[in-house]
């Protein structure tokens, strides 16, 4: 169903969203062009950099409390590469809500620890919860790409 709303707002024909065209999204959502073509040079980058997102198999999409969002983590079978992709749907207003990390398929235990590095932006986060906060601005960047690291947490 979230495939299909994206098909409908963007008139694209794609199933991972890392793959659209950055020129393509910037038709409906005038992000700049000095944007657009660094996002597509870190994407490309992101792409060649990890195995996680040279294949179609290992796709989980993950809950998240905001229809106007889609999540989804890509990894390798020993975890030893792991992406997690949040797109906007809505091409004209920021979106926000809470997507939730997989436990079981990042075996986590209750003491998360998690680093993110965002591939396109290469801001650091660090998330200690199941749930946490995104938002995205369609004008500043429609997507994330995090790249996760999974650390032992004495919290």
């Amino acid at each position: 169903m979230e495939i299909a709303r994206f098909k409908q707002v963007y008139g694209l024909d794609v199933f991972f969203i890392p793959s659209i065209s950055i020129k393509e999204f910037n038709k409906s959502s005038a992000l700049a062009s000095e944007l657009c073509a660094m996002a597509s040079t870190a994407e490309k980058k992101a792409r060649k950099e990890n195995a996680a997102l040279q294949s179609t198999w290992n796709v989980q999409f993950c809950s998240i409390k905001n229809d106007d969002l889609i999540a989804y983590l890509k990894a390798t079978d020993d975890l030893s590469n792991i992406i997690l992709v949040v797109v906007t749907l809505d091409p004209f207003v920021s979106q926000q809500g809470f997507v939730q990390l997989p436990k079981e398929r990042l075996k986590l235990s209750d003491k998360i620890n998690v680093k993110l590095t965002d591939l396109i932006t290469e801001e650091k986060y660090t998330w200690t919860q199941e749930w946490n906060y995104v938002e995205l601005n369609p004008y500043k960047l429609p997507f994330h790409i995090f790249k996760l690291e999974v650390h032992e947490s004495n919290m």
